[in-house]
């Protein structure tokens, strides 16, 4: 899936990064180390504990308590990525201040039936947290 969100082709070979500080988990991840270098055509795996040091320029998320990361440099033009990011923040943005103007409105609140309006509260909900998860992206290209 990040492969994708940063339009990296099948075909190349990326490095990646996984992350997580539970013992457990590393040696799950160390054990399985050939499977998850063959299904996303991962050339180069680490797998660490610290958060410390990893590399700004990646594209992160985050699987159960694993922090998935792929460096992005030399690998897809950073500055159109940060492009698209910064297109998909401003409309999730606008979605956040459509949602917020009309829960903020009493006569949606009080007139429109309970489901519509419980609807837009996900809604809302929804578009907070991928704004959220868009300007954490946006802010490790920086």
């Amino acid at each position: 899936n990040l492969r994708s969100e940063v339009d990296i082709k099948p075909s190349v070979k990326v490095a990646a990064i996984l992350q997580t500080e539970d013992d457990r988990e590393q040696t799950t991840l160390e054990s399985g180390r050939s499977y998850i270098e063959n299904i996303p055509k991962v050339e180069n795996l680490t797998i660490v504990a610290s958060k410390d040091n990893l590399p700004k320029k990646a594209i992160a998320d985050v699987v159960a308590t694993v922090q998935v990361l792929i460096p992005l440099e030399g690998v897809v033009d950073i500055d159109a990525v940060r492009a698209k990011l910064e297109k998909s923040l401003q409309k999730a943005e606008g979605e956040v201040k459509s949602y917020s103007g009309r829960l903020s409105n009493p006569n949606f609140v009080n007139k429109a039936p309970a489901d519509v309006v419980q609807g837009a509260r996900e809604a809302l909900a929804e578009a907070e947290k991928q704004v959220e998860i868009l300007r954490q992206r946006w802010e490790r290209l920086q």
